[in-house]
């Protein structure tokens, strides 16, 4: 069955989405824009640790975590280990700073499109919620809108970067000018940097709470490493919001597995092998998917550019208004699942990933193409 196509929580309709994988052998999921898990790293990395004489990694995570992944995010960042907290992701640490820095009635812009997660966190605090647009063109912020709709009590402001759903990406000069903006009043910016580090650790460059105090910046291993199986995400502040967050760290955050923090604290010490897979994947990947891209915009069949960074793609389906009933279809003939922008407050575009390997990825682009070329030329 599709009709889970029609969720409007994008966590639901991914749940779903999984369960009805699990009874269609053969199915690809092309909606998460996540690597694929490096399993044999991963092995690797829980052999030393688990073979080093005491296990010495095996550290507890009370407080603010286990003490080698602080320091190891402590170098990373450039920071006192008093600017950190672990989490269990990313989410988790969005939800913290909600919960410690959002009382009911504070207004909170968040960015659109956006993840409705976002949202829904947001309105669990019983904040007040407003919205600021990225461009379709470059993911941009109109600063002049984001000012306008400041307001005395407006707490926080909720963007991600590289942008979900897009993968457009904020630059060093963008984040800063943001900064300024909000620095006029009492708003902090919340940035979700899941995706970000396609750009910092592979390219160079600065997460945001690097750059200004206004911001906060939270990252995990799930997306650019493909490590969800560890479950480690944190939050980086200044000393001073960190102290407002950790109360609801304590009382909240009881998800922090020994194990597989253990395991990332030996990620994040030596990320090496780890950032030279996901450049070999991304080598392979990111040209094919360009080509295949290039060749669908010139028969009208999508358009929008593939993002530099990244392996997420949101292209927009010039000839399909709906794209839940599309994607739908593209499940229930093709069993591809791709992401109906409707999830994203972006009827008429789908989010693909394409983190996997060119000899896995080119067949399922190929029967997405012809898929399209079935689909559009009927309703022709």
């Amino acid at each position: 069955m599709s009709n889970f196509f029609q969720r409007s929580s994008y966590i639901q309709w991914v749940r779903d989405l999984v369960a009805a994988m699990e009874g269609q052998p053969g199915a690809v999921g092309l909606f998460d824009a996540t690597m694929d898990e490096p399993l044999d790293l991963l092995r690797e990395t829980a052999e030393r640790v688990l073979s080093e004489p005491g296990q010495p990694r095996l550290r507890s995570v009370m407080g603010a975590g286990n003490p080698l992944v602080l320091g190891a995010l402590a170098d990373r960042y450039g920071v006192g280990r008093e600017q950190i907290l672990c989490t269990t992701g990313a989410l988790s640490g969005v939800s913290l700073v909600l919960k410690a820095l959002v009382r009911r009635g504070d207004h909170v812009l968040i960015e659109r499109p956006h993840l409705d997660t976002l949202v829904e966190l947001a309105a669990g605090q019983g904040a007040d919620i407003g919205y600021i647009e990225r461009s379709a063109d470059d993911g941009a912020f109109d600063l002049d809108q984001v000012q306008d709709a400041l307001r005395p009590n407006t707490r926080l402001l909720l963007i991600t970067n590289l942008h979900n759903p897009s993968g457009a990406l904020l630059s060093e000069a963008d984040l800063g000018r943001l900064a300024e903006v909000a620095a006029r009043g009492r708003t902090r910016i919340v940035v979700d940097e899941v995706y970000a580090d396609y750009v910092h650790r592979l390219s160079g460059g600065r997460p945001a709470a690097c750059i200004s105090d206004v911001f906060v910046s939270i990252n995990s291993l799930s997306k650019v490493y493909g490590l969800s199986s560890l479950k480690c995400g944190w939050v980086v502040a200044d000393a001073r919001t960190i102290k407002e967050i950790a109360p609801a760290h304590t009382l909240h955050e009881f998800g922090m597995s020994k194990l597989t923090h253990a395991l990332a604290s030996l990620v994040l010490e030596d990320d090496a092998p780890f950032t030279k897979a996901v450049r070999s994947v991304l080598g392979e990947a990111h040209p094919l998917v360009e080509a295949w891209a290039r060749a669908l915009r010139e028969e009208g069949l999508i358009a929008g550019a593939v993002p530099a960074a990244g392996c997420m793609y949101f292209p927009r389906l010039p000839h399909v208004g709906d794209t839940r009933k599309f994607t739908a279809w593209l499940w229930r003939e093709y069993a591809i699942a791709a992401a109906p922008g409707e999830l994203f407050q972006s009827p008429g575009h789908i989010r693909i990933g394409f983190g996997r390997r060119a000899d896995r990825l080119a067949p399922v682009l190929q029967r997405v193409a012809e898929a399209l070329r079935i689909y559009c030329g009927a309703l022709a």
